[in-house]
C-alpha cells in the first residue's frame, strides 16, 4: 500500500488522524461548548456568592441588607459547589452563615438587653 491509497482511504472515510469521524468530533466539540458555559455560570454564581456572603459579614447590624445577601450567599454557594464543584462557592457559603449568625446573634443581644433593661427600671 503506498502512501496515496492510504490517503484517498482516509478521505473516502472522512477520518482525522486518530480515527474518529467527523460527526463525532463536531458531537464532543458541541458537548465541550456547553459544558464550558454551564462552568462559567457556576464561576460566576461562585463569585456572587462570596461577594454576597463578604457583604453580609460586614454589614450584619443592618438587618435589611444582611438577612437577603446572607440568604442568597447560602442559596448561590449551595448550587455553585453542588454543580461547579467550587471553593469559592463553598467559601461564600460559609461567609452567608456566619454573617447570618452573626444577625442573629446582635439582634438577640440587643433584644435580651433592653428587656433587662425594663426588668430592672
Amino acid at each position: 500500500m503506498d502512501n496515496n491509497s492510504f490517503q484517498n482511504q482516509k478521505s473516502d472515510h472522512n477520518l482525522d488522524d486518530f480515527g474518529y469521524e467527523d460527526s463525532q468530533i463536531k458531537e464532543y466539540n458541541e458537548s465541550e461548548k456547553s459544558n464550558n458555559i454551564k462552568k462559567r455560570e457556576y464561576s460566576n454564581m461562585a463569585t456572587a456568592s462570596l461577594v454576597l456572603g463578604i457583604i453580609s459579614v460586614v454589614s450584619f447590624l443592618f438587618w435589611y441588607i444582611s438577612l437577603p445577601s446572607a440568604i442568597l450567599s447560602i442559596i448561590f454557594g449551595v448550587k455553585s459547589s453542588k454543580y461547579g464543584g467550587s471553593k469559592q462557592g463553598k467559601a461564600g457559603m460559609v461567609l452567608g452563615i456566619i454573617g447570618g449568625s452573626l444577625l442573629i446573634a446582635a439582634y438577640v443581644l440587643v433584644i435580651i438587653y433592653l428587656v433587662g433593661m425594663n426588668a430592672f427600671a
